[in-house]
């Protein structure tokens, strides 16, 4: 995941698709899941010919994956996350879900009502909705939860930067406002990841006060 980040550069700062799928690859060889990024890729591509087109396939993504869920259950319980998806199959979307869409949310929202246009912009629209439609399959193949690491970047890099083009187009005092909303959302957000992940799995075997 950090290595992707590293190499999200190539994507937002020279708009080279190429470069960057040919990261994930190399990322693939160290874990099989970076191909997940694939994915929104292959979605920016399609957004960027026809957004009608690009819709199609976000829905039939969905569809797809959703009619097999029970396929896919199989394929990917290994070992390592029977224990893990068995404690943690709930079906139901609960706090942390919506915590964690609601910058992505409100960041596609804004593009849409505003036009925007610009490939970072296209980069936010496409890769926010692959992590939310990851995201809402994780309630219903658990394993899928653990694909969100490798949309880091929207939070650390995407985010912040859109924020910042909102302050440079003249609109200073809104940029500073979600400045200051983004970073209580970061703290909650490690608050309920702490909170959250400490116990399951022994992922985290250490005490912090974000547990007490």
């Amino acid at each position: 995941a950090s290595y992707l980040l590293y190499c999200f550069s190539f994507l937002i700062e020279q708009e080279n698709v190429k470069k960057y799928a040919l990261c994930v690859c190399i990322a693939s060889l160290i874990h099989t899941s970076s191909l997940v990024l694939l994915f929104p890729l292959a979605l920016l591509l399609l957004y960027r010919y026809n957004k009608i087109f690009a819709g199609v396939a976000f829905i039939g993504v969905f569809v797809f994956c959703f009619s097999l869920k029970d396929l896919l259950f199989q394929y990917i319980a290994v070992e390592r996350y029977l224990s893990y998806m068995n404690s943690n199959e709930s079906g139901k979307i609960g706090l942390l879900g919506y915590v964690e869409s609601a910058p992505l949310i409100f960041a596609v929202i804004y593009i849409f009502k505003k036009r925007l246009k610009g490939f970072l912009y296209d980069v936010v629209v496409t890769f926010s909705s692959a992590a939310f439609l990851i995201r809402l399959l994780a309630y219903f193949i658990t394993a899928f939860g653990r694909l969100s690491i490798h949309f880091m970047a929207l939070y650390v890099l995407l985010i912040p930067i859109f924020i910042t083009r909102i302050g440079h187009s003249g609109k200073k005092k809104l940029a500073k406002h979600l400045s200051l909303i983004y970073l209580l959302y970061l703290f909650i957000r490690l608050h309920l990841y702490f909170s959250t992940m400490i116990g399951p799995d022994e992922l985290m075997p250490y005490t912090m006060f974000f547990s007490e």
